[in-house]
Formats: C-alpha cells, sequence, structure tokens
C-alpha cells in the first residue's frame, strides 16, 4: 500500500472536514474511513506477521473507522445525502462487524448491528430483494454474521425480504448450534468455518468471487472469532484450543475483554462536522 494515498490521503480528508464540511470535502469522507480502517487493519497484521509484535492500538484503530464509516452513512443516508458515496459491499460490512464484537463493548456491537441490519433497506447496503434481487446470494459470512448477531442479541431479520445464498454450508450448522455448551462441538465447528475460509481464499478465475480473497482476509478469521465472542457474552465457553491450523496462528488472536477505546481529536470533529451538514 502507498501511504499517500491510503493514509496520508485519508487523514488529510478528515482534517478538511472537520475544519468545515464543505460538499466537495464530504463526498470523501466514506471513502477516507474506508482507507484508514484498511490501513490500520494491514498494519496491525504486518506488526504481528512479519515483526512478531501484537498491537491491539492498531487493531482498535481499524474497528474505530468502521464504526465511523458505518455511522456516518447511516446519518447522511437519513439526512437524504445518500450521493457522499455512503454504499458499502456486505463483505467490508462482515468485516467491519467482525472487528467490532473482537474489540467493542457488547453494547456498541449491538448499535452497529442496527444500523447493518437498518442498511438492508436502504442505500447503506441495498439488499432487498425489490431492489436488487441476486444482491444478496453472495458472501455468505456476511449473513452468518448478522444471523448470528440477530440471535445473540435478540433482534429479528425477516428473511422473506431478502436473497440469500441457496447454500449457507458450513455456516448453517454453526448458527444451529452457535451456543451450543458442547466444547467439543464447538472446535468441530469451528474447524469446519476455517476450512471452508482456507478454501475461499483464492480466486480460481478473473471472474470468480471468493468470500475471503482480499489479502487482509485471507488468513485472518474474523467471522469465526466474532461467533466466538457472542459465546462469551453468552456465558458459553469455548475451546482453550483448536484443531484447524488457521485457528493456531497469530491472526486468530480474540482479546480477552474490549479494548481500550481509540479515537482522534480530529476524527470527532470530521464526524461532528458531518452530522451537521
Amino acid at each position: 500500500m502507498k501511504r499517500e494515498l491510503i493514509l496520508e490521503d485519508a487523514e488529510g480528508n478528515l482534517e478538511r472536514i472537520a475544519l468545515q464540511a464543505s460538499e466537495e470535502a464530504l463526498h470523501y469522507l466514506c471513502n477516507s474511513l474506508l482507507d484508514l480502517s484498511h490501513w490500520h487493519l494491514v498494519d496491525y497484521q504486518h506488526r504481528l506477521l512479519n515483526e512478531g509484535e501484537r498491537h491491539p492500538a492498531s487493531l482498535a484503530a481499524a474497528a474505530a473507522h468502521a464504526y465511523a464509516q458505518v455511522d456516518v452513512s447511516s446519518v447522511l443516508i437519513k439526512k437524504g445525502l445518500g450521493r457522499f458515496s455512503c454504499e458499502m459491499l456486505p463483505d467490508t460490512a462482515a468485516v467491519y462487524l467482525g472487528l467490532c464484537l473482537m474489540t467493542s463493548p457488547r453494547d456498541e456491537a449491538i448499535r452497529l448491528f442496527d444500523q447493518l441490519r437498518a442498511g438492508l433497506d436502504t442505500q447503506l447496503l441495498a439488499l432487498h430483494k425489490h431492489g436488487s434481487p441476486r444482491a444478496g446470494t453472495v458472501y455468505r459470512h456476511f449473513w452468518f454474521l448478522m444471523l448470528l448477531c440477530a440471535a445473540a442479541f435478540n433482534r429479528h431479520i425477516d428473511l422473506h425480504d431478502y436473497c440469500l445464498p441457496a447454500d449457507m454450508q458450513p455456516y448453517a450448522d454453526a448458527l444451529a448450534n452457535w451456543d451450543t455448551e458442547n466444547v467439543d462441538r464447538v472446535d468441530d465447528l469451528a474447524s469446519a468455518l476455517a476450512e471452508f475460509h482456507v478454501q475461499q481464499a483464492r480466486n480460481r478465475s478473473a471472474s470468480d468471487i471468493r468470500e475471503f480473497d482480499r489479502e487482509d482476509r485471507m488468513i485472518f478469521p474474523y467471522e469465526i472469532l466474532g461467533w466466538l465472542r457472542l459465546r462469551e457474552w453468552a456465558g458459553r465457553e469455548n475451546p482453550s484450543a483448536f484443531s484447524h491450523p488457521l485457528m493456531n496462528q497469530p491472526l486468530a488472536w480474540l482479546p480477552p475483554e474490549p479494548l481500550p477505546a481509540w479515537t482522534t481529536r480530529t476524527l470527532d470533529q470530521a464526524l461532528a462536522a458531518a452530522r451537521d451538514f
């Protein structure tokens, strides 16, 4: 990644919006938050995999910018300002939800889930079958995390309103047993999910779409870690060790508790300016 394109340009956009949320500057806000979340996630992974250093602040920063992008997109769409690049792909939403579950308190995860659930019917995700009939049939791990959260947070998603993937395995089994008290069963389910993750990590052709075909997601099992966090919040025990290799590498780390909140004055000011625009 080029620092000036991903980090410095995005931070510059936030500084301009913090000073004055002009229409020209606001157009780049959501993309800048996307870039900053991506930058900090890759920085976290680079430090961990290449330098052997776990840097939770980078993970928290990635989650904070992800949360901010969903938040400001939802606000702008409600104000009729969705033209400011507020759309989000389901796989990006899945990463954001996974990051929030891993790093944030339960009430923040609930709030993010509620925003994404509302976004199914708005410009944010636009997955209602009356709008884009096949849009929801890609990225089954997105629906896995959404339906997990619905079950764990006692929320409802009317699946008749959306087109889901015809085949939801291996996630269907994990959804049906998400809060099982059988720890060995959890390891078996995690192994099935991890094997699917690995198999979906690389494209076979230019027209192929895979669940985890981006480098920052290939060995980052955020969807599995998100499930394990929901189990913790439900008072269920998770395995102390896992059988699958994907769950035995550095990126398969679930923080033992919510990470300290991450923000900067520039980010806070930019978000406030966007909300008041």
